[in-house]
């Protein structure tokens, strides 16, 4: 110690800052920066299912599962003629009986039977988890932007899954088995559309449009993705389905009152119910619809009264 404090260039290592997990400039550009990317807006996140492969591990399960299946049926068979057919009334006597070759084997089956059996139900579970999931376009046409972008991947992906995702150049060019990882509330038809549509535009929108339209906690992200609230918009979407679907049925029921013809009465009256229907199909609005039409059947037959006693005075 004493050689330390008379030694005038000696010097004390520095101690380095800790890196911030939370800096998006701590991650260099390639995968770790589209993984930083994907856990910050994870809506986006979208993988392969793998499903050709996956079916494809299914049926060599399955091959081998049939073939599992006959010797045990065989084992089964050969116990019953080999005087040991009480392994087959009383698993107790196939498990704590005096130990053969033929019963050790037929236990051993069975073991192996459970364990090939589970993971071939988990994998048709997984499947079936699977199957109904597809990809969000929206959501890959941000990706896409998101792997072009300087400050974001820049095109510096080279590996075997660089062009998983399509390009802003090709945005149908993405993998046919992309899933939307993290499911996000399922839109109606019209708020389909108009998130497949409109929301590209999102980001040159004035920062009161955005907030009107999907309002969220979460703060404008540093990747120039709005994050934005899949629910609010679709709230957003479906109160104008309300106001569309009212203003069109209230005039065609002033149209039914203003009519005089028993032909145009039909007319509007059908029209009135190719408007319920067609904003049940489009917006998910069923409750108020079902409302809605409560009022102008109402409404209708207060005409019809209202007609016949003018007709009858």
């Amino acid at each position: 110690m004493a050689n330390l404090a008379i030694n005038p260039s000696f010097q004390q290592p520095r101690s380095i800052p800790p890196i911030s997990a939370d800096d998006p400039g701590s991650y260099v550009q390639g995968y770790p920066k589209l993984a930083y990317f994907f856990s910050q807006c994870p809506r986006y996140l979208h993988l392969r299912s793998f499903s050709a492969l996956s079916v494809r591990v299914q049926l060599y399960r399955q091959h081998d599962l049939i073939l599992l299946e006959q010797r045990l049926l065989e084992l089964e068979r050969g116990t019953s003629s080999g005087g040991r057919s009480h392994d087959c009334k009383d698993y107790a006597s196939l498990k704590y009986g005096s130990d053969t070759n033929e019963r050790c084997e037929h236990q051993k089956l069975y073991e192996t039977i459970k364990i090939e059996l589970k993971e071939y139900e988990d994998s048709l579970i997984r499947t079936n988890l699977l199957a109904s999931r597809g990809w969000d376009n929206a959501g890959l046409r941000n990706v896409q932007r998101y792997l072009t972008q300087k400050e974001g991947c820049g095109l510096s992906l080279t590996g075997a899954d660089a062009s998983l995702w399509g390009s802003a150049a090709n945005p149908s060019g993405h993998a046919s088995d992309l899933i939307q990882v993290v499911q996000q509330v399922e839109p109606s038809v019209t708020g389909r559309f108009l998130n497949d549509k409109f929301v590209l535009w999102v980001p040159q929108f004035p920062r009161w449009l955005r907030l009107l339209l999907f309002w969220s906690r979460k703060k404008t992200d540093v990747f120039n993705q709005y994050s934005y609230s899949a629910r609010t918009f679709e709230n957003v979407s479906l109160g104008l389905g309300n106001i569309v679907t009212s203003l069109l049925v209230y005039a065609a029921v002033t149209l039914l009152y203003l009519s005089t013809g028993r032909a145009l009465k039909t007319a509007t009256v059908i029209l009135i119910a190719v408007i319920v229907t067609a904003s049940t199909i489009l917006f998910k609005n069923q409750q108020f619809v079902a409302i809605l039409a409560t009022v102008c059947a109402v409404l209708v037959t207060l005409l019809a009264n209202d007609s016949k006693s003018g007709t009858a005075s």
